[in-house]
């Protein structure tokens, strides 16, 4: 059997596109239920979304009404293939880490 192999993708592509879907998610739900005339009223979860939890520290990528892929502390998880066009790089964890504090600038709080 097989371990398992953790590495990092550096993948901004991949970001760039959850982030477009995240928008996208947010502003279909956030003025539905006011425009069908009930203001304040949650609006049924849409069967495509990603869902921040905050309690279990995960966010959920969620298709047709399934969850398909998890992003945790401890890494990204797919529940089928994962197709990329770019490089996948192994890299130590001190990589991230000083990647980490170079975005977070001088005071660490990711402002510059």
């Amino acid at each position: 059997m097989r371990a398992a192999q953790r590495f990092s993708v550096p993948l901004p592509a991949l970001i760039a596109a959850l982030l477009v879907c995240m928008l996208g998610a947010c502003s279909q739900t956030a003025g539905g239920a006011a425009q069908a005339g009930f203001p304040g009223a949650e609006p049924p979860p849409q069967p495509t979304r990603i869902e921040a939890d905050n309690e279990h520290h995960v966010i959920r990528f969620v298709v047709d009404g399934e969850i398909e892929a998890l992003l945790d502390k401890e890494g990204f998880r797919v529940r089928h293939d994962l197709d990329y066009s770019g490089l996948m790089t192994d890299r130590a964890n001190q990589d991230f880490e000083d990647r980490v504090l170079k975005q977070q600038g001088s005071d660490g709080d990711g402002r510059q």
